[in-house]
């Protein structure tokens, strides 16, 4: 999954809070771009693996999960294998890859010494409800949650870097 970020805005309600050890931005939207990669059918074996650990737990049947995952892992991959083909994608040509929209509310939270950028989803949306069932919401939360850390992180630290080199600046002494 790739994610690119397409706009920043902010709810009605947002909130800047700040001190001297952590500084909190509230009811932040992230639009994003999401190129998710694998065929429909890679993705539709891995919802079915998903769907059947998830029934074998409801139903009580929690420690035979890992051998029901294993069977179903090998037949998954087996189906995907075959449906992949040559003569398959002769017949039944398909896209490798699939580009969703996905809207975030998030806050963000950012600790003095600690490198990391925090971020908290609270609100998602896809323009592909389909994606949100068989890719299941958490993978993609979690790839977002990812990209936005990563890149808020990397702004925090470049900001910190630059306020602290022109505060030393006005301190240097001629060499």
């Amino acid at each position: 999954v790739h994610v690119t970020f397409l706009e920043v805005t902010k709810t009605d309600g947002a909130s800047v809070t700040f001190s001297p050890l952590k500084f909190t931005l509230r009811d932040l939207i992230f639009r994003t771009s999401c190129m998710i990669e694998g065929t429909k059918t890679r993705l539709a074996s891995a919802a079915a693996v998903k769907g059947a650990k998830a029934g074998a737990v409801k139903l009580g049947a929690a420690e035979t999960a890992a051998s029901v995952m294993d069977g179903m892992v090998s037949l998954a991959s087996k189906v995907a294998d075959a449906a992949e083909s040559p003569t398959a994608k002769a017949i039944l040509p398909t896209a490798t890859e699939r580009t969703i929209k996905v809207d975030v509310t998030v806050d963000l939270i950012k600790e003095l010494n600690v490198e990391e950028v925090d971020v908290k989803i609270k609100d998602f949306h896809t323009d592909v409800v389909v994606a949100e069932k068989v890719l299941g919401v958490k993978l993609v939360r979690n790839f977002v949650e990812r990209a936005i850390s990563a890149k808020a992180s990397e702004v925090a630290t470049r900001m910190a870097r630059e306020r602290t080199n022109r505060f030393m600046s006005r301190f240097q002494c001629c060499y």
